[in-house]
């Protein structure tokens, strides 16, 4: 089985997330799987883990908030990616714009959304947990009109369209 992950947080210098990369194109390919990794950089290119496993690097922008990441802003060039490499399941591992990137591919191949963290507890209440309480917080975030309460749902919906879960 190809297995294509669109990984958005992935960098060279990273810690826990190039970490899991790793492991899975080291062993991904003895359990008969080819693994591919398509991440954003300064530019293209393909950084090879023997036959079977590789990185694909795609075009993107600098991340603001540190420079050893860049991520996908261009929805066509991690369609054409995808398209290229004709995947039998597509991964997305992260719930932030890639998420929605993928769930838009007009490739047959399911799909899987993958949580590396919990956005809330790495980013809004580290960043906000010092001026709100955290359920005031949780509820201006996840509520019904709050961000999360309409993005979070969405995203994850929008990889069910047209999907049928089945359990034996």
């Amino acid at each position: 089985m190809k297995i294509v992950d669109v990984c958005a947080f992935y960098s060279p210098m990273g810690g826990g997330v190039k970490t899991y990369v790793r492991q899975k194109l080291a062993i991904g390919p003895t359990l008969g799987h080819e693994i591919v990794i398509i991440v954003p950089g300064s530019g293209h290119g393909v950084e090879h883990f023997g036959r079977d496993a590789r990185i694909v690097t795609i075009p993107g922008k600098k991340f603001p908030l540190d420079g050893r990441y860049h991520y996908f802003d261009d929805a066509g060039e991690v369609h054409a990616a995808l398209t290229r490499e004709q995947p039998d399941y597509v991964e997305a591992s992260s719930p932030w714009n890639s998420a929605s990137i993928v769930a838009d591919w007009p490739g047959a191949a399911p799909r899987a959304l993958i949580m590396h963290a919990d956005p809330l507890s790495a980013y809004a209440y580290r960043w906000f947990g010092k001026i709100l309480r955290v359920p005031l917080l949780i509820g201006s975030l996840t509520g019904s009109g709050g961000i999360c309460g309409v993005w979070i749902p969405a995203t994850i919906m929008s990889f069910a369209r047209g999907t049928v879960l089945q359990t034996d």
